[in-house]
């Protein structure tokens, strides 16, 4: 009988082993923590509640949504509540719609950004990385202003060196038809605007708790890092935990980031593979939370700042997705500040960060110093892997190297060096439990 070795305790791995114990398949899942969760806990400091990042479970999977509402039962809601971009003290509706952003920008700025997206898509008749597929959808003026911006404060990086794939499946959603369309009835709200999304009551991590309940814990190996994995090229045979323990392995399910796994590969990987893995670069974050003596701040799921005088790129109030989060008249907020390793953000103290983003903050008026109760860091490293004009190609280059080993699969957002979303880490894990079952021949339920 064959055992899945899981690798990592994320999302990826958790639905992978979700997936497994569904396909009734033996299975161990191996986390480096003391915690599952990965990038996606909930986390407590007093009375409040706030996840690592503005999460949430948007319906894009008919099936997985049904999925998760029936392993989460009353624990999930369904919330509604818009994002906005932060504009010289006003908020335009993410993404962008002409009704809001007209009634927002001064005439100038506004016939130029008229001008602009009449008239750049015939100026770039290929979109060959995400400045131009910006500037064809918007213009330069707004792209400029809201988009690439924020994007290369999100990345750190120009956007021309960005690869489209960014861009994510909101923005995919408008074309003119739809923009058109809310010009003249500004009163109709598109579906991309409309904010829907389902979040559980008591955080986001509580879908992993969960998952993490039906996976049975005796399956789960907490404080277990993957510090060699052994191969004879056609198989990986083992791998060790902690640096002591070796572990005899059957198919292994990945969720590491590429850079890991490679780099533990004895014997190593080839110099040319290597080569690739090292030039892959992921985009950290440090999450700064303000904890408020004040009932709310605003409605909006989350506040985006593309202006380059903010550190920071997005907000998001914690008890705008479930009252829960904060204690009775609190609320807080947490900002993400995106850095790279040896970067002026990895370097500066704790201290410099807060109160570089307190007086930041405190300028945009939308909170007051004497409503501030505490502010804390957390950190979160490998939060987003950066996607570069070639990434494509690097990734080929490995999965070309990995397609050797017959008893290898990789998933997630760092496994698989992509930008993803709870609802694909659960299409991966039902894909390659069901892979598994036909290629070694295991009856499928």
């Amino acid at each position: 009988m064959i055992h899945l070795d899981i690798l990592g305790g994320g999302p990826a791995g958790l639905f992978a082993g979700y997936y497994a114990k569904k396909a009734q398949l033996p299975f161990s899942i191996y986390e480096a923590s003391g915690r599952i969760g990965g990038n996606c806990k909930t986390f407590e400091h007093g009375d409040f509640k706030y996840d690592s990042g503005a999460h949430r479970f948007h319906d894009k999977n008919p099936k997985m949504t049904q999925e998760i509402l029936e392993l989460m039962g009353d624990e999930m809601d369904e919330v509604f509540a818009p994002s906005f971009i932060f504009y010289k003290g006003k908020l335009i509706h993410f993404p962008i719609t002409p009704a809001n952003m007209f009634s927002k920008l001064d005439p100038v700025t506004l016939l130029r950004g008229v001008y602009h997206f009449l008239t750049d898509k015939s100026r770039i008749p290929e979109v060959r990385h995400f400045q131009d597929y910006a500037y064809r959808k918007y213009g330069k003026v707004i792209a400029d202003l809201f988009l690439t911006n924020y994007s290369h404060k999100l990345w750190g990086m120009p956007t021309d060196q960005l690869s489209t794939n960014i861009a994510g499946s909101r923005l995919k959603e408008l074309n003119l038809q739809t923009m058109i369309t809310e010009f003249l009835y500004p009163n109709r709200k598109a579906r991309h605007l409309e904010g829907a999304f389902f979040y559980p009551k008591d955080g986001f991590g509580r879908i992993m708790d969960r998952v993490g309940d039906y996976c049975d814990w005796d399956n789960i190996q907490l404080n277990s890092r993957i510090t060699r994995i052994f191969h004879d090229h056609k198989r990986i045979t083992a791998f060790e935990v902690n640096g002591e323990t070796r572990v005899d392995a059957s198919v292994v399910v990945s969720s590491l980031p590429l850079s890991l796994f490679l780099q533990n590969m004895d014997p190593v990987a080839p110099a040319h593979v290597l080569e690739v893995v090292r030039s892959m670069k992921f985009r950290h974050l440090k999450l700064v939370c303000i904890f408020l003596d004040r009932e709310a701040v605003n409605n909006a799921a989350t506040l985006y700042f593309p202006d380059y005088k903010y550190i920071f790129t997005r907000v998001y109030e914690p008890r705008n997705r479930s009252r829960l989060m904060s204690p009775p008249g609190k609320t807080s907020l947490i900002i993400e500040v995106p850095y790279s390793f040896g970067d002026n953000v990895e370097n500066m103290s704790d201290e410099t960060l807060l109160g570089l983003v307190r007086e930041q903050f405190l300028s945009t008026g939308l909170i007051k110093d004497t409503e501030i109760l505490d502010m804390i860091v957390q950190k979160l490293p490998f939060a987003y892997p950066i996607l570069e004009n070639d990434f494509d190609k690097k990734v080929a280059v490995i999965n070309t190297y990995f397609d050797q080993f017959e008893n290898l699969y990789h998933t997630g957002r760092s496994g698989k060096f992509e930008y993803s979303w709870t609802h694909n880490m659960m299409e991966y894990g039902e894909t390659i439990v069901n892979t598994i079952q036909q290629q070694h021949l295991v009856p499928q339920l």
